[in-house]
């Protein structure tokens, strides 16, 4: 006949071996760590009586930009665009990633005025044969505008047509001429 074993002394299956290893006194510390949070956390919503008002949330953002010293950047208001976005058509050649340089051509058969980053423009641009073109944007309205050496954005807008580039060139600054002559290519394209 086998021995009998005793079934206190015998560690449960679902036991792991270094819970097996220690006493109950240590299994139960090591628990009660692994439960404490390992560094700062947010308060938990259910631990709250009631939900933050938004007036609230406000002020904790503010207070948490104050704390990190930064501050809220409001987008740049301008009339917005009337556009139709699905009748616009956008082609990018390059990455800046790949190749440190981009050039984005958008063009639609409508009035681009404003649009998308038509509304970064912060002066009337300089005209260079039938377009204009700028490196001065604005995008926060509490950030005075900035000319930007490495990007050039040139346009030309009509009420039935309009074509913008945007061009990011980070080892050399961009040209009018080179905006100007993809602006002048969709343009034609498109008849």
């Amino acid at each position: 006949m086998a021995p009998e074993r005793d079934s206190e002394s015998a560690p449960p299956a679902s036991r792991s071996v270094a819970q097996q290893a220690m006493s109950g006194a240590e299994v139960a510390a090591g628990a009660a760590a692994r439960a404490q949070p390992m560094g700062p956390v947010a308060p938990d919503a259910a631990a709250t009586d009631k939900p933050k008002s938004t007036a609230e949330r406000l002020d904790d953002a503010r207070n948490a930009n104050k704390r990190m010293g930064t501050e809220v950047r409001r987008q740049r208001l301008r009339e917005p665009s009337k556009a139709d976005p699905g009748k616009v058509r956008t082609v990018e050649n390059g990455t800046l990633k790949d190749n440190r340089r981009m050039m984005r051509i958008v063009s639609s058969r409508q009035d681009l005025t404003n649009f998308r980053e038509l509304a970064w423009i912060a002066d009337e641009g300089k005209p260079f044969r039938n377009a204009r073109c700028s490196r001065t944007v604005q995008v926060s309205e509490n950030v005075e505008p900035k000319e930007k050496p490495t990007m050039l954005m040139c346009w030309r807008l009509t009420p039935k047509k309009s074509v913008y580039t945007i061009t990011v060139d980070l080892k050399k600054n961009p040209t009018p001429q080179e905006g100007v002559a993809a602006l002048e290519r969709e343009w034609k394209r498109m008849g």
